[in-house]
């Protein structure tokens, strides 16, 4: 299935987080150790930040966006987007997640690893 550019773009920052998410198989857990929260902080965020005003969840899904870019807007392959490993390798300037993925890369770094991969990511 490919997104909906337009329907996409007419929801909430946590609509488009949540969409985002659950394509990728993002659990809150997860979120928590990439945003450096406890997970009933995560669920807060995700039922009622609707505008998505902390910075890092705000980062995450930045990156989310972009894997959704990466995949070619297709749901099956952003799962697959975000755990895949050695994509960048024939690449001068790889980012930093290329050796192990991703969602470990994020999960292993937090919010130092957000920073770091939006930066990779706007150069690029």
């Amino acid at each position: 299935m490919y997104i909906d550019a337009a329907d996409f773009s007419n929801r909430t920052q946590l609509g488009k987080f949540i969409f985002l998410a659950i394509y990728i198989d993002l659990f809150p857990a997860q979120i928590a150790k990439i945003v450096n929260k406890t997970k009933t902080e995560v669920q807060f965020i995700l039922t009622y930040d609707t505008n998505l005003t902390n910075p890092e969840t705000d980062m995450l899904l930045s990156v989310l966006a972009y894997v959704m870019r990466l995949s070619g807007y297709d749901t099956e392959m952003m799962s697959r987007m975000w755990n895949a490993t050695g994509e960048f390798k024939n690449s001068t300037d790889p980012p930093p997640w290329d050796k192990v993925g991703l969602s470990s890369y994020l999960e292993a770094t937090g919010s130092n690893g957000l920073s770091s991969t939006l930066e990779w990511i706007r150069k690029h």
